[in-house]
């Protein structure tokens, strides 16, 4: 939720520790992800995935994270989505690029530089991009 992230910066924590210790910013970030799920539904191009999370997903996700280092989060996005036959991702997320044979579609300079695979598209990126 990066729009909380100078809050949480303010008080030397992530946003998610801001959440777990102040639940006031919990109705607005609800809202937000409401807004951010109806963008979402109105694009046809966009597919929400299932989660099926069981003991295979879980299997796949430790492989991927033993095998290219990944967070968890990045590994279960690829093994969910691998679950359902998806093997393109358009995203900012440099961990993406360290995984073999995924589709990638992004403008992050450092994705297109160091993945083959990566396909760069515009205009999605500011010059302000960590």
């Amino acid at each position: 939720m990066g729009v909380y992230r100078q809050e949480a910066q303010s008080r030397r924590m992530g946003w998610l520790e801001l959440f777990r210790h102040d639940k006031s910013f919990m109705p607005t970030a609800i809202q937000l992800i409401q807004q951010v799920e109806a963008i979402v539904d109105a694009q046809p191009l966009i597919m929400r995935l299932p989660v099926q999370l069981d003991l295979a997903t879980d299997a796949v996700a430790l492989g991927l994270m033993r095998a290219y280092n990944l967070d968890a989060g990045n590994a279960y996005h690829i093994a969910l989505a691998r679950a359902e036959q998806v093997n393109s991702f358009v995203t900012l997320d440099q961990g993406f690029g360290a995984v073999d044979a995924l589709n990638l579609y992004t403008c992050h300079p450092t994705l297109l530089q160091a993945q083959t695979t990566a396909t760069e598209i515009l205009p999605f990126a500011t010059p302000t991009l960590p």
